[in-house]
């Protein structure tokens, strides 16, 4: 039992085993942050796409008129979020979960209309 124990600990102080266990752990960090960081920038969309919204209603604006407050909204929120400037990257991100907000709202209008008839 004691040639097992050693052997399993001459193992795990192996420079290749620490580097492998060592590049494991980094990288489920680096998930973790990702996935935080995406969540936290579906709350900025979602909320910068319901500003707009509002401000679609109040300022009568429809469509792509609506894109400058979503934007203009995001990037302020986006800034006191992270403390620099959104990269194109983000904006682009923000602008799918934004476009997917749209689809689904327009499914849901559609399935109303269609249990409404």
């Amino acid at each position: 039992m004691d040639k097992i124990i050693g052997f399993l600990l001459w193992v795990i102080t192996l420079p290749a085993v620490l580097a492998y266990v060592a590049s494991w752990l980094v990288s489920r960090l680096k998930v973790k942050k990702e996935k935080e960081w995406l969540i936290t920038l579906v709350r900025l969309a979602t909320n910068a796409y319901e500003y707009a919204e509002a401000q679609g209603l109040a300022q009568g604006l429809r469509g792509y008129a609506k894109f400058d407050p979503f934007m203009d909204k995001f990037i302020l929120e986006f800034r006191k979020e992270f403390g620099y400037e959104p990269a194109p990257e983000d904006k682009g991100k923000a602008v799918e979960i934004m476009e997917q907000r749209v689809i689904n709202e327009k499914k849901e209008r559609l399935q109303q209309s269609e249990k409404a008839s």
